[in-house]
């Protein structure tokens, strides 16, 4: 595959019939980085697949440490799309990266702490002349509900 040009795979969560495409894909396209999605500040942990003690079924747990009921978990099995590119890239010696949200955006209420810090940003960003509101705000829903801003 030449460098300046992107192959997405459209694929089925732990679709068998999926996981065979996309290593015939792979094998075909032969490309330069391997993006699987899962939390992108997870990609320390992505070599640990390459240890032969590593079989399936596994999943990545990420969790907020002071209320470890807030998780999040990425399964794996050996029918997975994601786990067959995952061991296709590590035997391929082609580096692998997850390409999604970080798992501390998944895990949002352990996140509020960072509300002041995001209405500081978005104030300067966006230009707000309330600088000063921002700083006291507390909450992301707060920070919603003060600037009108869409939240999910």
């Amino acid at each position: 595959m030449t460098q300046d040009r992107v192959a997405v795979l459209g694929i089925r969560h732990h679709g068998p019939g999926s996981a065979r495409s996309v290593l015939a894909e792979l094998d075909r396209v032969k490309p330069a980085i391997v993006l699987i999605e899962g939390p992108a500040d997870a990609d320390p942990v992505l070599a640990l697949a390459a240890d032969p003690e590593m079989a399936p079924p596994v999943a990545l747990l990420g969790y907020a440490p002071d209320e470890p009921k807030i998780s999040a978990f990425w399964p794996f099995a050996v029918f997975s799309p994601e786990w067959q590119a995952l061991t296709w890239a590590h035997d391929h010696a082609v580096p692998v990266r997850f390409c999604d949200l970080p798992a501390a955006m998944v895990l949002v209420p352990a996140a509020e702490a960072m509300a002041p810090q995001v209405a500081r940003l978005m104030a300067g960003v966006l230009g707000w002349d309330a600088a000063h509101e921002a700083s006291e705000v507390a909450s992301f829903s707060q920070l919603a509900k003060q600037y009108q801003v869409a939240s999910s």
